[in-house]
């Protein structure tokens, strides 16, 4: 079992057939393989059958932010610190990012605009941005706790020592629970949390 797959290559020879990644992916395969055009697509996340007949496509949320450091204060000059953060975040700059950006690099370059009205701006086909959206309506975020970084760490520990050392997966999964576990209670005795 691998470890990891670089989907990109293995899906343009066809030894890779599905794969579920993030939309920049899909417009790296769009520019770049012109000979798969018309052969493959995007589609919402395969779901889970739900009581009342309905498919649940939940995926969870991703994303990143702008902030401004304390500092600014600290400088005086947190008026412009976020006077440029509401140009920035503005539907405007978004839609004139991702229109440049996609001007100069191609659509390979095509990225997730902040703004749900940029989004609307960028150059999907009606085809695309009604999967993207009827995706994005089944986002669901997911909450941090503090220490919650260990979960992922430790649960990539445990398959690899499966995989690698032999180990009885169950027992991995155990050892590593522990793990998780010992940092949550650290981190929120360290936050005083209950």
């Amino acid at each position: 079992m691998d470890r990891s797959v670089d989907f990109y290559n293995p899906f343009r020879t066809g030894d890779v057939p599905i794969g579920f990644t993030a939309y920049t992916i899909y417009n790296q395969l769009s520019a770049a393989a012109p000979e798969l055009r018309g052969l493959w697509g995007m589609s919402l996340i395969p779901g889970t059958p739900k009581d009342d007949g309905t498919v649940d496509h939940s995926a969870p949320a991703g994303g990143t932010g702008a902030m401004m450091l304390t500092t600014a204060v600290k400088h005086g000059v947190e008026d412009e610190a976020y006077e440029f953060l509401k140009w920035w975040t503005s539907t405007e700059s978004q839609i004139r990012y991702g229109s440049e950006l996609e001007a100069t690099m191609g659509i390979a370059a095509r990225y997730a605009p902040a703004s749900l009205q940029a989004f609307e701006e960028m150059g999907w086909t009606d085809e695309e941005k009604a999967i993207l959206k009827a995706q994005r309506d089944w986002t669901q975020n997911v909450f941090s706790i503090p220490g919650d970084y260990m979960l992922a760490r430790s649960l990539t520990n445990a398959v690899r020592a499966a995989l690698d050392q032999h180990a009885e997966p169950r027992r991995m999964l155990a050892k590593y629970n522990r793990d998780i576990n010992a940092e949550i209670k650290r981190k929120r005795a360290e936050f005083n949390l209950d």
